[in-house]
């Protein structure tokens, strides 16, 4: 088994529903996840994909555990890169918990092959997603909007 891991942790002005919303609503992810629409049923067993609007995979994967908002757990797969496409699925495991009026998000993704150990942790990965996230939930607005020119 492959011990590639990263971890981040991220608290957000906003509610766990919110936060939940943002991260299983296709037209929120669009706004944070690198305009991909993620579509699922977010129940156990299902399949999970990230795709562009005209219906290219990015990523995909199954739904291994989920508590709506507290927490979802699934593996995951690189499609568009063909090294990191042939390593086996990571496994992302998202807590989510309420703390002081806000929302602390902790993401840990296991089993990462060197290339999409490579991909989760540069430039686009899991902290700039979940840093567009937190903007969406706290601004309503995603995060290019509130970048300065």
């Amino acid at each position: 088994m492959n011990e590639g891991r990263h971890e981040v942790v991220i608290n957000i002005n906003g509610s766990p529903e919110q936060v939940w919303a943002a991260l299983t609503d296709p037209q929120q992810t669009r706004l944070f996840w690198h305009r991909a629409l993620n579509h699922s049923t977010w129940r156990p067993g299902a399949p999970w994909t990230s795709e562009s609007d005209a219906g290219q995979l990015y990523l995909d994967g199954e739904i291994l555990e989920a508590d709506p908002p507290h927490r979802m757990v699934h593996t995951m797969r690189f499609l568009q890169d063909p090294v990191a496409a042939a390593e086996p699925p990571s496994v992302v495991e998202i807590s989510i918990d309420a703390v002081d009026g806000g929302t602390r998000l902790r993401l840990v993704n296991t089993n990462l092959g060197p290339t999409s150990l490579e991909n989760v942790t540069g430039n686009g990965g899991w902290k700039h997603i979940l840093g567009g996230l937190k903007v969406l939930v706290e601004t309503g607005r995603p995060a290019e909007s509130t970048v300065a020119m």
